[in-house]
C-alpha cells in the first residue's frame, strides 16, 4: 500500500470515529426527527413514500458548503429535557444508518432491519442504564443491532422488534420526561467541535502532496520509525501508591526523554497511575534542580481528557493518596466547577503561603536528605555499572580462557606422553648409563685406526714382503694396538657389567667385530644422554604448562563464580527502590512547599493573577 492510500485509511478511519462519537452523544431536536410514516413490522421499517421522497431531497440536494448530513432510525422515542428545563431533546439509544438507504430507490415492502448497519451505542446507552466505562467498552456494535439488544436486554433471537419495542422496559430517570413505543428517523451533524475537526481533516486530505514527504513533522509522525525506550534510563521520585509495573516503566523512561508519548489501554490497566507517578517525577526534577543549580523550572502538569471520568479518576488518586488538597487544582468547562473547586482550591493556598511560615532550616534540611537519597540511588547505579561492565568483560573473556585451557591441555598431553616415551626409553638404555665413555671413545679412534691399516682378503708375496720389511705385517698392528689401548681395555675389564668389558683383538676379525661393539655402545650412550637431557626439559616444561593452567583455572573458576552471581537489573529499580523514589517525591513536595514560603510575595502575586484571569472572567471557562 503506497503512503497517500494508507493515509486516506488513517483519516477515513478518523471521520469515521468522528461520526460514531457524534451518533453517541446525540441531542436530537424533536423538528429535526421525523416521526410520522415510520412503522415497525416484524423485523422491517416501512417509510411511507411522501416522507421517503421529502427526506431523500434533501439528503441529494443538500445546500451547498453545508456539511453532509447524516440519517439514522432509532428506537424507542426517549425524549429528555435539558439542565436549564427549556428545551426538550430525543436521545437515541442507538443509531442504525439508514442514509444509503435514502439515497437509493423506495421500497414498498420495507427494509430489513437486521441489514442496517449498527452505527453507534453509547453515551446515551450508559446513561440511562448508568455503565460504567468498562461496561461501555464491553457495549460490542460491529455484530448488528440484534446480538446488541440480545446482550443488553435479553432479545430473544426468534423475537421480532416490534414486538420488543412493546415489551422493551427502560428505566425511569429525572431526565426522561416520556417514552414512546415507536421508531422514528433523524438528522444529525455533529456538534461544533466535530464539525471543524472534520474540515481540518479534510483538507489535509486535500493538501497531503504539501506535507507527505520525509523530514515533515506529519510524515515522521505517521511513517517515521518509532524511538524505543532507552533501557539504561532512570527516574526520580514515584507517588505514594503501587510501584510502577514493567509496562508503566517503560513509559516513564520513554517520557523522561520524548516531547510526546502515547499510551493505551483498557480501564483497569493503570492509566491513573502511570500519570500520577508522572506527576511526582515533575515535582522531584524541578526539586532537585533548584538543589542542585539554583534554577527554577515548571513543574505543572495539565490533565486533560474527552472522558471526565479519566481526569476524576487522576483527582480521587491525589485525593486518595496526596492529601493535601493544594497540591493540584481541579478546573472544568463548567464555571460551576470552578467557582466550586478551581477557587477556593487558589483562596487555600493564598492562605497557606500568608499564614505559613518559611523555615530555612527546614529548606536546608529537606535539600540534605532529598541530595542523600538520590546520591544513594546514583551510587547504586554506578556500583550496578561496574558489576555489568565487570560481567561483559568476563563474557568476553572466557572464550579466550577456554579456549586457552584446551590448548594447554592438550600440550600437557602432547608433552606427558612424551615424557612417557623418554622415560620408556631411558629405562631400555639403562645399562649404557655406567659406560666409560671417554675410554670407549679412545678405543674406537685406535680400532679404527688400526683397521684403516690392516689390508683384507688374501695378499700377493711382494704385498706379504713388504708388510714384513715395514713391521706393517697383521701380527705387527694388532700387538702395537693392544699396547696403545691396554690402559684403557684393562679400564673396561673393570667394569661391572660384563657385557661391556673388552679384550684386545687377536686378528682382524675379532678387531672388525670389537669395533662393531663399540660404536654401537657409543651410540646407544649418546642416545641415553639425548633422552636423558630431553626429560629434564619435558619434565620442566610441564611443570611450566601445569603452572600455567592453574593460573588460567583459577582466573577462569573466579570468573565463573562471578558470573553465577545474579545481578538484579538497576534499571528495573521500579519495585525495589519504590520507597526511595517515594520518599523522594515526599520530601520534594515539602522543600518546594518551603521554597514557595520564602518567595511566597511573588507566588501570591502569580496566584492572584491566575485566579484573576482563570476564574473571575466568564471568557475564559
Amino acid at each position: 500500500m503506497n503512503k497517500a492510500l494508507k493515509v486516506d485509511k488513517i483519516l477515513n478511519a478518523w471521520l469515521e470515529y468522528i461520526a460514531l462519537d457524534d451518533y453517541s452523544k446525540a441531542a436530537v431536536s424533536p423538528d429535526a426527527a421525523k416521526l410520522r410514516g415510520i412503522e415497525l413490522q416484524g423485523n422491517r421499517v416501512f417509510i411511507e413514500q411522501t416522507t421517503f421522497l421529502e427526506i431523500q431531497k434533501n439528503v441529494n440536494t443538500g445546500q451547498s458548503g453545508q456539511q453532509e448530513t447524516a440519517w439514522a432510525l432509532s428506537f424507542p422515542l426517549i425524549r429528555t429535557q435539558d439542565e436549564d428545563k427549556q428545551k426538550y431533546y430525543l436521545r437515541p439509544l442507538f443509531s442504525l444508518d439508514v442514509t444509503s438507504i435514502l439515497k437509493g430507490r423506495y421500497q414498498a415492502e420495507g427494509w430489513n432491519i437486521d441489514d442496517l448497519k449498527l452505527a453507534e451505542a453509547g453515551e446515551n446507552l450508559a446513561q440511562f442504564f448508568n455503565l460504567d466505562d468498562e461496561e461501555r467498552e464491553q457495549l460490542k456494535i460491529q455484530d448488528g443491532l440484534r446480538h446488541l439488544l440480545n446482550s443488553k436486554f435479553g432479545l430473544d433471537f426468534e423475537e421480532t422488534y416490534e414486538t420488543w419495542i412493546k415489551v422493551v422496559a427502560l428505566p425511569r430517570s429525572y431526565q426522561i420526561k416520556d417514552i414512546k413505543r415507536q421508531p422514528y428517523l433523524f438528522e444529525f451533524q455533529g456538534n461544533g467541535f466535530s464539525k471543524n475537526l472534520k474540515k481540518d481533516l479534510e483538507k489535509i486530505k486535500t493538501s497531503s502532496r504539501y506535507w507527505l514527504k520525509q523530514r515533515h513533522p506529519a510524515y515522521e509522525y505517521l511513517f517515521g520509525e518509532p524511538t524505543q525506550p532507552e533501557e539504561e534510563d532512570t527516574y526520580f521520585g514515584a507517588f505514594p501508591t503501587d510501584p510502577p509495573t514493567t509496562s508503566q516503566l517503560e513509559v516513564l523512561k520513554q517520557a523522561k526523554s520524548q516531547p510526546m508519548t502515547a499510551v493505551q489501554g483498557p480501564p483497569g490497566s493503570g492509566k491513573t497511575t502511570l500519570i500520577v507517578h508522572l506527576i511526582a517525577q515533575q515535582v522531584v526534577k524541578r526539586a532537585l534542580r533548584l538543589i542542585e543549580t539554583g534554577e527554577d523550572i515548571n513543574n505543572l502538569t495539565i490533565v486533560s481528557s474527552t472522558n471526565n471520568k479519566a481526569v476524576d479518576n487522576v483527582i480521587e488518586k491525589l485525593k486518595q493518596e496526596g492529601g493535601e488538597r493544594l497540591f493540584y487544582l481541579e478546573g472544568g468547562n463548567k464555571r460551576e466547577k470552578i467557582e466550586k473547586f478551581a477557587k477556593n482550591q487558589l483562596k487555600d493556598s493564598l492562605d497557606y503561603l500568608e499564614k505559613g511560615v518559611f523555615e530555612e532550616a527546614r529548606l536546608a534540611s529537606l535539600a540534605q536528605e532529598i541530595t542523600i537519597i538520590k546520591d544513594e540511588l546514583s551510587e547504586q547505579q554506578n556500583n550496578y555499572l561496574q558489576l555489568r561492565h565487570q560481567r561483559d568483560d568476563d563474557n568476553q573473556r572466557k572464550p579466550y580462557l577456554l579456549e586457552k585451557l584446551q590448548a594447554l591441555k592438550i600440550k600437557l598431553e602432547t608433552e606427558n606422553t612424551a615424557l612417557t616415551q623418554l622415560e620408556r626409553r631411558a629405562e631400555e638404555l639403562a645399562d649404557y648409563a655406567q659406560i666409560p665413555i671417554d675410554c670407549y671413545e679412545r678405543i674406537r679412534v685406535r680400532f679404527d685406526t688400526a683397521l684403516s691399516r690392516l689390508s683384507e682378503g688374501i695378499l700377493p708375496w711382494w704385498k706379504r714382503l713388504w708388510l714384513w720389511f715395514t713391521r706393517s705385517t697383521e701380527k705387527n698392528v694388532l700387538g702395537k694396538l693392544k699396547q696403545a689401548c691396554e690402559s684403557d681395555i684393562l679400564q673396561t675389564l673393570n667394569h661391572p657389567n660384563t657385557s661391556f668389558r673388552l679384550e684386545a683383538p687377536g686378528s682382524r676379525s675379532v678387531l672388525v667385530e670389537n669395533l662393531h661393539f663399540v660404536r654401537r655402545a657409543l651410540d646407544l650412550a649418546r642416545e641415553l644422554q639425548t633422552v636423558q637431557s630431553n626429560q629434564i626439559e619435558t619434565s620442566e616444561n610441564i611443570v611450566i604448562l601445569e603452572k600455567e593452567s592453574e593460573q588460567y583455572l583459577r582466573e577462569l573458576t573466579a570468573l565463573n563464580n562471578r558470573l553465577d552471581v545474579v545481578i538484579d537489573d538497576f534499571y528495573t529499580f521500579h519495585k525495589r527502590y519504590h520507597e526511595e523514589h517515594k520518599s523522594l517525591f515526599e520530601l520534594s513536595w515539602q522543600f518546594l512547599n518551603q521554597e514557595a514560603l520564602r518567595r511566597k510575595e511573588n507566588v501570591k502575586q502569580a496566584l492572584t493573577l491566575y485566579s484573576n484571569f482563570g476564574v473571575a472572567d466568564s471568557r475564559y471557562e
